[in-house]
């Protein structure tokens, strides 16, 4: 029988130090601007020890699909220190890093993004082609 501190060899021959891994977590602690702030790197920097793998919750993967208040982003170059130092923070702990990306969809908040959340009955095939483009998918995913 496995041990949770026993590492694990995923099927892209990753290799994840033990079998603990923290799920992601909205903890709305970013900068206003989705930066790193102070606040969430000292978090990060208590929780990454003897996990295998931490996966850093609901990065934004464009300005329309902003759901909640300081949410982490990925949709610019500036955003790119921000999420590298993110991973740094927690490999240097010895956990494999993920981050989840996300976007809040219809329930997308306006008052954060100034941009109209999806509505799935108007939603046009560009919007769709944009949308998935945003997440990092190549087209002919469909």
């Amino acid at each position: 029988m496995s041990s949770l501190f026993d590492k694990v060899v995923l099927n892209n021959k990753v290799e994840v130090p033990s079998r603990l891994a923290i799920a992601p977590l909205t903890l709305f602690s970013s900068n206003p601007d989705g930066s790193l702030s102070d606040g969430e790197r000292e978090y990060l920097k208590l929780r990454g020890t003897g996990i295998g793998l931490y996966i850093l919750g609901a990065t934004c993967v464009n300005q329309q699909g902003l759901t909640f208040l300081n949410q982490p982003r990925a949709y610019s170059e500036k955003d790119l220190p921000s999420l590298t130092e993110r991973a740094k923070i927690i490999k240097d702990q010895g956990a494999k890093a993920i981050v989840q990306i996300h976007h809040g969809g219809t329930k997308a908040n306006k008052e954060l993004s100034g941009i109209d959340p999806i509505i799935i009955d108007t939603i046009t095939d560009e919007e769709i082609k944009k949308l998935i483009n945003d997440f990092g998918l190549p087209l002919n995913f469909l």
